[in-house]
């Protein structure tokens, strides 16, 4: 009996903690800005190590509400939760203590009152905004929304504030913290001080200083409290003042030094702060252009250029076991210049690095430093910095802070000759040979602006590179240097193109421009389409246009930009799909983003090292398609489908920048091809093409 009592017992007591641990469970998707990410989400979501990067100083719970013994999936479930669906349980309360519930008294009075934070019910996936979903596509859903600040209304809904609407949310409002409160509950309202009081406007018609200024109280912990609400904002303290909240990233009254504490060198394992993505910003690298150097671009009897862009990825260095890339990788004789993406631009626009491990340390030399240290393997190599990045730049993603920065740096004179000064002075101290622009994109919506164009940018980005160049050559004449590189990267999408760039205006001050020919068709597109196909036709893709490399090379020619500046983009990676069917496998097939590559761990995306590896081991089949000259590889068994270029292409897109007269060739990236061994087979296609002579491997950089 005892022991019928006993089993009966911890059977009870086993189904007791699993439904307590489902029950904590269900805060999936909570944020908060906490110092130790993997803690705190250990606290709310109650599984180990379930933390992924959020923006900023955000942290992200990766569970979806499933039992917490499960690994949770990497996408939101398509079903609807069994349970009704219950608006009320797709936003709570979170203080910054952890606590949950539903009614502000919870958290208790103070700083820990103001941490409101979204969860999602089971099953729903949550944008950064807070909006929960079931949409299979969770990342196409945030990004419609028109910016990632938004308020979910009821599971999977969205409601958008109208003319005005943001306003009345604070007419009845006695005070400032009901005013707070109510404006808070639509995300894309907020609270600003105008008149002596507070007002409620639409979030993307003021300056963020003009938000964090809002935050600023009279009392220190009310200060600190609102502050931290908003992930664009941060808490300064200055001695002898009290606490003030402004703009992340903008500069404390003491300047920052040019080295990272000295305190205690770090261990051999990167820094707990994640990378702040696996990838790359898979669009594309920020590309060089600008006025011709002291010598013209180097040509041979055929009169094209003879430049070999590589790009260098700082984030490659977090991979695992033969992925990992870092600086000793590098050929640098098969490449005349290096692009080290990426740097960033602070809200002051000032140049910071973006890893921690850039500069030199008291203990150990930056990467930095080891790239620079390739110029004794070819003395003519030139190392650029690229500033910005797809990332840098996503207002509906992980560029939700940042976006606003290049678009506000141009728009003014005073702002535009900071930026110019900051960057001469960091390129010089670091050993920089020049700057690369990788502005993704001007003009364009939910670029610059969440939920806006803006149109200035056109004319105000040539206006920065004519005022640079003029400040360039002026530096170089009064020290004696040699005068500094200015580059940019560019999209070729004729929408972006069109919207975005001064094409004459970019050809005349840029020393050369990298055409960011790649990424033309993805997971996106709802049907199989090549990375970047050499010719297309009408009607050989979801576009109006035959986009292809060929075409966006005419598209800048004809626009006006001279071709000796033009660098043809070439992507040592593929664009994967998932077949809806797998024997219906050729191009404009139904299908989906691809699985992960099994090195690189981003959806739809593999290095040509991993395409190859699964091609030599048969688990692809390749195929050449004569109509766009480019292969691509499918497997009936995995459903998978990757389009990409090899030696075969590479030789024929070589041809066409000899026929075209244009500066060169770009590789997005250089730790995605074959890099291992120092095999670098796409990267020595290139130089085969473009080089007379087989041996002559050494980079010039004229």
């Amino acid at each position: 009996m005892r022991l019928l009592l006993a089993a009966i017992s911890s059977s009870v007591l086993a189904a007791a903690a699993k439904a307590a641990a489902r029950k904590d469970c269900v805060a999936t998707g909570a944020w908060a800005g906490q110092d130790s990410v993997t803690k705190w989400c250990n606290n709310v979501c109650n599984i180990e190590g379930s933390a992924r990067q959020c923006p900023e100083t955000h942290c992200l719970c990766s569970t979806r509400g499933a039992d917490p013994t499960s690994e949770p999936s990497s996408e939101p479930s398509s079903e609807p939760p069994a349970a009704p669906c219950n608006p009320n349980t797709a936003s709570v309360l979170v203080c910054k203590n952890g606590r949950r519930g539903k009614k502000w008294s919870t958290c208790g009075r103070g700083k820990r009152k103001f941490s409101q934070r979204k969860y999602c019910p089971a099953s729903y996936g949550m944008c950064e905004s807070g909006a929960c979903s079931t949409a299979a596509d969770l990342e196409g859903y945030c990004a419609k929304q028109g910016g990632v600040r938004f308020l979910a209304k009821a599971c999977g809904e969205t409601q958008e504030p109208t003319a005005g609407k943001c306003a009345r949310l604070i007419s009845g409002a006695a005070n400032d913290v009901k005013k707070r409160r109510a404006c808070d509950r639509v995300s894309t309202c907020a609270i600003i001080k105008k008149g002596g009081g507070l007002q409620c406007v639409d979030r993307d018609s003021v300056p963020q200083e003009n938000i964090c200024a809002a935050m600023n109280r009279k009392n220190n912990a009310w200060t600190r409290g609102w502050c931290r609400t908003e992930p664009q904002c941060q808490l300064l303290k200055r001695r002898g003042k009290k606490w003030s909240c402004v703009v992340r990233d903008a500069p404390t009254t003491k300047p920052p030094t040019t080295k990272p504490p000295t305190t205690k060198p770090p261990t051999t394992k990167p820094p707990t702060t994640k990378p702040p993505t696996t990838k790359p910003p898979t669009t594309k690298p920020p590309v060089t252009t600008g006025p011709p150097t002291n010598v013209g671009p180097p040509t041979n009897e055929g009169g094209h250029g003879t430049k070999r862009v590589c790009y260098y990825t700082s984030w490659a260095q977090y991979r695992n076991g033969d992925a990992i890339f870092v600086p000793e990788n590098i050929d640098a004789t098969l490449c005349s210049h290096i692009n080290y993406g990426f740097g960033k631009v602070s809200s002051a626009f000032e140049i910071q690095p973006y890893e921690w491990n850039d500069e030199d340390m008291d203990w150990s030399k930056g990467m930095f430093s080891r790239v620079m240290a390739k110029k004794s393997q070819n003395p003519q190599l030139k190392v650029l910095l690229s500033l910005g990045g797809w990332n840098f730049n996503d207002c509906n993603g992980k560029g939700s802070a940042t976006c606003r920065i290049f678009s506000d740096m141009v728009s003014t004179p005073k702002n535009r000759a900071k930026f110019i000064k900051s960057s001469i002075k960091y390129l010089r101290e670091h050993g920089f040979d020049g700057l690369d622009l990788d502005w993704e994109y001007p003009v364009v919506k939910g670029h610059n602006k969440p939920s806006a164009e803006t149109p200035a940018d056109k004319k105000n980005f040539v206006r920065l590179l004519e005022e640079a160049r003029e400040a360039f050559v002026a530096e170089a004449a009064s020290t004696g240097s040699e005068r500094l590189l200015l580059t940019a990267a560019v999209g070729v999408g004729k929408a972006t193109a069109d919207a975005a760039y001064d094409i004459p205006g970019l050809s005349k001050n840029l020393d050369f421009i990298n055409l960011m020919t790649y990424d033309m068709h993805g997971g996106w597109d709802g049907e199989t389409g090549h990375n970047s196909p050499l010719v297309s036709g009408n009607g050989w893709s979801t576009y109006d246009y035959p986009l292809s490399s060929t075409w966006a090379v005419d598209y800048w020619i004809n626009r006006g930009a001279e071709p000796s500046k033009l660098i043809l983009g070439i992507g040592t990676y593929g664009r994967s799909f998932t077949l809806n069917d797998a024997s219906n496998h050729g191009f404009r097939a139904p299908a989906t983003t691809g699985n992960a590559g099994p090195k690189t761990g981003e959806r739809g995306y593999w290095s040509y090292y991993e395409i190859q590896d699964m091609i030599d081991s048969g688990k692809l089949t390749r195929k050449w398609d004569d109509k766009r000259k480019v292969p691509y590889a499918y497997s009936t068994t995995s459903k998978q489908w990757v389009g990409y270029d090899d030696e075969q292409s590479i030789a024929l897109k070589i041809d066409m920048v000899k026929s075209k007269g244009l500066g060169g060739a770009m590789i997005w990236a250089l730790d995605l091809d074959r890099f291992q061994n120092n095999e670098y087979p796409l990267l020595r296609a290139i130089n085969k093409g473009l080089l007379k002579k087989r041996r002559s491997l050494r980079g010039n950089a004229k």
